[in-house]
């Protein structure tokens, strides 16, 4: 079994949040592949009784991958900005729901990690329509240990290429409650109401392929690869763009 880049971390502060993205005027088209040996290594912490491996009690959850969607350090270097089809465009494999990475063969082990643990950026808007206005709380998940208390559930954002798009052209991406408690000023009342607005966003957080929703599919998003966690967000106000910890929707 192949090793993941991991460093295990008892205390809860994290690296200071990256602001650069890679110097280029413009958002690749594509994501380039990286190789595992020259990705930053992932730091994690108990939260709220809750390994990093989360409840893996069931033998089709995967505790690589949750340990992955539980990362709290953000880039040391840059983001790569992307357009959002750079992350549409590849591959989304169907076929690996309820099976644990440790038994993917090394080719589809391979495909996968050469695009995941990316650091992105990415600009779009949100989806807004008559039942998600931009982000909602989710339910439990083995990630979160099965919580389904607010502060220790994830934050699903549906993040679309442009205005009035729906969730079937989304790319869904993710705050998670680990994040979250290191970014107070991050509410899902200002996610909604940027939604709400109309308002262009630059999402930035690290690339993860989920195999768990292939029903979702072209109904609740565009593809299986997702930002997760995202470590930055920042709202287009006017000609500024603004952090969501210190925008104030009200002004």
């Amino acid at each position: 079994m192949r090793s993941i880049r991991i460093a295990l971390v008892a205390a809860a502060s994290v690296v200071g949040s990256s602001t650069r993205t890679d110097a280029q005027e413009h958002p690749r088209a594509h994501l380039p592949a990286v190789a595992q040996a020259d990705k930053q290594t992932a730091e994690l912490l108990t939260f709220h009784g809750c390994g990093p491996d989360g409840d893996h009690s069931n033998t089709k959850q995967d505790a690589d991958e949750n340990r992955l969607k539980n990362r709290v350090d953000v880039p040391a270097g840059s983001y790569y900005w992307i357009e959002p089809s750079a992350i549409t465009e590849l591959s989304t494999r169907t076929n690996l729901k309820d099976i644990p990475r440790a038994k993917w063969t090394d080719s589809v082990r391979d495909s996968v990690e050469a695009h995941e643990g990316i650091p992105v950026t990415i600009q779009g808007y949100l989806v807004d329509s008559g039942t998600v206005h931009g982000a909602k709380g989710e339910g439990k998940e083995a990630t979160n240990c099965d919580s389904t208390r607010g502060p220790l559930v994830d934050w699903h954002v549906w993040l679309v290429a442009d205005v009035g798009y729906q969730r079937d052209s989304a790319i869904v991406v993710e705050f998670t409650p680990r994040m979250r408690a290191r970014n107070p000023g991050w509410t899902l009342a200002k996610v909604q109401a940027a939604a709400r607005r109309g308002l262009p966003v630059r999402v930035s957080g690290w690339t993860l392929f989920d195999p768990e929703h292939p029903e979702q599919l072209h109904h609740f998003r565009q593809t299986l690869w997702e930002v997760h966690p995202i470590t930055k967000f920042e709202i287009k106000v006017g000609s500024d763009w603004k952090l969501l910890e210190t925008w104030d929707p009200s002004s």
